[in-house]
Formats: C-alpha cells, sequence, structure tokens
C-alpha cells in the first residue's frame, strides 16, 4: 500500500475512535457527588497526526471546558508515531507517552481562566524520516 493510502486509514480509524470516545463518553460536568464536593469529570484528548510525512500534528479536541472547582480525570492518547509529552503548566500536568500509547492524569480545577495546554515537538526518528514533530496546542477553559 502506499503511504497516502495508509495516512488516510489511520485518519479515518483515528477520527472514528475519536467519536466513540466523543459519544459514549461518561463525563458530567458541573454535578456533584451530593456531599458538596464537586464530581471527577473525565476529559480525553488525542494527539492526532495527521500527515505523518510532514509530521503534522493537532489536538482533539483542540479546547475543552470545566467547571471551576471540579477534579480532572484526564486521559491522553498519543496517536502520534513518535513518543509525545503533554503539559498542562497551570495544573502542574505533565504526561510522557510512547507512541501509540495513553496516558493519565488528574488535577484540581481551583483557578478560573483559559490555560494553554500543549506537546513540544518531538524527537525526530527513522519512523519520521528525521523530522520533528510540531509544537501543538490547546486550550482548557475553567468557567465560575
Amino acid at each position: 500500500m502506499s503511504r497516502t493510502i495508509i495516512g488516510v486509514l489511520v485518519i479515518v480509524v483515528l477520527v472514528a475512535a475519536g467519536a466513540g470516545v466523543f459519544f459514549l463518553g461518561s463525563s458530567n460536568p458541573g454535578q456533584s457527588s451530593g456531599t458538596g464536593v464537586p464530581a471527577t469529570v473525565g476529559v480525553d484528548v488525542q494527539i492526532i497526526e495527521d500527515d505523518p510525512v510532514l509530521q503534522i500534528q493537532h489536538f482533539y479536541p483542540s479546547n475543552f471546558t470545566v467547571t471551576l472547582g471540579q477534579n480532572v480525570s484526564l486521559a491522553v492518547r498519543n496517536g502520534d508515531d513518535e513518543p509525545r509529552t503533554f503539559v498542562l503548566s497551570a495544573f502542574n500536568v505533565n504526561i510522557t507517552m510512547s507512541a501509540g500509547t495513553a496516558g493519565r492524569a488528574t488535577f484540581h480545577a481551583g483557578k478560573a481562566g483559559t490555560f494553554i495546554y500543549f506537546s513540544p515537538p518531538s524527537v525526530p526518528s527513522p519512523v519520521s524520516q528525521g523530522r520533528p514533530g510540531k509544537y501543538i496546542q490547546g486550550n482548557i477553559i475553567v468557567t465560575p
């Protein structure tokens, strides 16, 4: 198979998986556990590689919103063919993942605002023909 066909198949599978996660997710933002403690909300983020030859990636979703005071259970799936790191400095989250794996972190959304999450450029490898993965970023919005 040509690289183009393989690239398209990879994108189709990742989009289908992302849609399944989105539509079957069990997060309930803003709901309390009944004890006055904010419920934990689950958030799934993916790094999707759009073009493995040119090393073009993006986050899906590129933005997400949680409520101030919630605990957030974050799952990040690395759909890139290179190891990647996910960083959300405002909440001391730093997850390093091998290609095709996922990482988890939990944090308390204790301050309102819009905060950047990012993945720095990946280290070039034979898989990427010596090209580093691009810097990618998204935003978490914490609403009062």
